[in-house]
């Protein structure tokens, strides 16, 4: 003899006029997955976009060899610094009289007026410690100036602050627009429940199995269409690398969605459907 099923494991609702809302709930899964997206992909985005800066240490003509490599050693041991490269002085005059307006200059001084150095490079996620970077280097035996991009590191971060609040502001709007999407769908889809809960209450069931059919009925095609878009956003990064569609340009630096992104998803997918079946199963009613 068959087992007799258990109507309040179905999936969800059994009225056919849930479609219209669980379209509605994908749309606001894939908001809220692309405003998690932007919103904890725009900081490291915004630094891989970020140019490269040198810092120039120049060494005084007393200095000694032992002197060069101790700074070479120390510099590279610095968190900011990616790469120094030694450059000396008959590197630089041929670098400066590649210029035409310099040449003629060189041509009439005669003698290298240009003292050896080292070029540092800065790491992209330390543009922020480039005055501390050149600091460091001025205190160094041996390091008679240092040139500093003292112009274009803060144009660049006070450039990447604006459009890091745009992108989370806009972010933000997204969430917020998803997430009452959301509720309106999963409200929708209540509705469409009440009618099955009364008949449960009419059998007999107790008010906890009503309340796990309503949580059930939305939370189950509620998390299953967010793992859904979670995944696909995450094929979507997977394929447009692989079809060179990011590769280049400002969208060769976009990351991948990240887990965090999928994970708070699916929370938020698991939990409004929790709360609306409280309300569905009338667990706040006297």
């Amino acid at each position: 003899m068959a087992r007799p099923t258990r109507p309040w494991w179905r999936p969800g609702p059994a009225a056919g006029r849930a479609a219209p809302a669980l379209w509605l709930l994908t749309a606001a899964w894939i908001a809220g997955g692309v405003a998690l997206w932007a919103g904890l992909s725009a900081k490291p985005w915004l630094v891989a976009r970020r140019p490269v800066l040198l810092l120039e240490a120049f060494l005084g003509t007393g200095a000694t060899v032992p002197q060069v490599v101790s700074f070479k050693q120390a510099v590279e041991g610095q968190p900011w610094c990616c790469e120094a490269r030694y450059v000396d002085a008959d590197e630089a005059r041929r670098e400066a009289g590649q210029d035409d307006r310099i040449r003629p200059l060189l041509d009439a001084y005669g003698a290298n007026p240009f003292l050896r150095s080292f070029r540092v490079k800065l790491c992209l996620p330390s543009m922020e410690s480039w005055h501390e970077a050149a600091d460091w280097m001025k205190n160094q035996p041996g390091i008679v100036s240092v040139r500093a991009p003292s112009a274009t590191a803060p144009k660049v971060l006070e450039h990447e602050l604006l459009l890091l609040a745009l992108i989370r502001g806009a972010a933000w709007g997204l969430g917020g627009f998803a997430a009452l999407t959301a509720l309106f769908a999963l409200g929708s889809l209540a509705g469409n429940l009440r009618g099955e809960l009364r008949v449960y209450a009419e059998l007999g069931a107790s008010g906890p199995r009503r309340l796990l059919r309503a949580v059930w009925a939305l939370a189950a095609p509620s998390a299953l269409i967010a793992a859904a878009v979670a995944t696909s956003l995450e094929l979507v990064c997977v394929l447009g690398r692989l079809g060179g569609v990011w590769t280049a340009g400002p969208l060769g630096a976009l990351p991948d969605v990240p887990h965090t992104a999928g994970a708070a998803l699916l929370g938020v997918a698991l939990g409004l459907p929790a709360l609306v079946g409280l309300f569905a199963a009338g667990v706040r009613r006297p």
